[in-house]
């Protein structure tokens, strides 16, 4: 049996407390008697890792905590706190109350909590990845009004001459960009990153990476807002911006 290729997830963040602790949810054991660890949720402010951060609004970004690691810190984070943490970015799959749809939940999931008096780092937001490429931007289908077209719950993809989708990318503010997901294997599961890249990476992306790509990602998380098309309002999308890219090419089999 091939063994499971684990992936690399790993950022650090420093950023001020800008919601109360809650707990967020509860893992029991098999039998369903008893509690067997609690997680808490809080949310922190914090600004991007990049050299053009001065044109990027701070970002709001979710925290995951185990009640272990709030122990073996001896911390209790409040509103208001400096913290500095390092930990994966984690994503799963929620499922909807009273529908059949899936919401992709993002957090910074804890393994190290330092309380600051003040910013006393000069990196507050940095993330880098190593996974497979899964999916990218292409072109799709659209009816006679200029909408996309859905089957099975899922846009599909135009096709070229030899049956694969054609590769694309979008623009926004002038900005070519990608938007990509990459898979990241850890031992009991996988994160499935959404992530955007703009300019000449996003290029590299659409038309000379495969899906199925080995890759390292660096860059920063953040939150945006996007208008909801079914009733106008704002919901609050997050994803890693990556401003540097490297493929992992794939080892050379021995000759017997």
């Amino acid at each position: 049996m091939k063994k499971r290729k684990l992936g690399r997830n790993r950022g650090i963040w420093c950023g001020k407390i800008v919601t109360n602790l809650e707990l967020n949810h509860e893992l029991q054991n098999k039998e369903k008697t008893h509690v067997i660890e609690r997680f808490f949720k809080f949310f922190i402010e914090t600004e991007v890792g990049t050299k053009d951060s001065e044109n990027e609004k701070a970002s709001v970004l979710p925290v995951i905590i185990s009640e272990t690691k709030l122990k073996e810190f001896s911390i209790t984070p409040k509103k208001g706190d400096i913290v500095f943490l390092k930990g994966p970015w984690r994503t799963y799959d929620k499922e909807m109350p009273h529908s059949n749809r899936t919401k992709l939940e993002q957090y910074i999931f804890v393994k190290q909590i330092e309380v600051h008096e003040e910013f006393s780092v000069k990196t507050r937001n940095k993330i880098e990845f190593k996974g497979v490429l899964v999916d990218k931007i292409f072109v799709k289908e659209r009816d006679e009004n200029g909408h996309m077209i859905k089957k099975n719950g899922k846009f599909v993809n135009v096709l070229d001459e030899n049956e694969k989708p054609i590769p694309t990318t979008r623009k926004k503010d002038g900005k070519i960009i990608n938007d990509f997901t990459v898979a990241v294997n850890r031992p009991n599961g996988s994160d499935y990153i959404p992530a955007v890249a703009s300019f000449k990476l996003a290029e590299f992306i659409a038309y000379q990476l495969e899906i199925g790509a080995e890759i390292e990602c660096f860059g920063y998380t953040r939150s945006r807002e996007y208008e909801l098309k079914s009733n106008g309002q704002v919901g609050i999308a997050y994803e890693a911006v990556i401003n540097r890219l490297n493929v992992i090419e794939p080892e050379e089999k021995s000759e017997k």
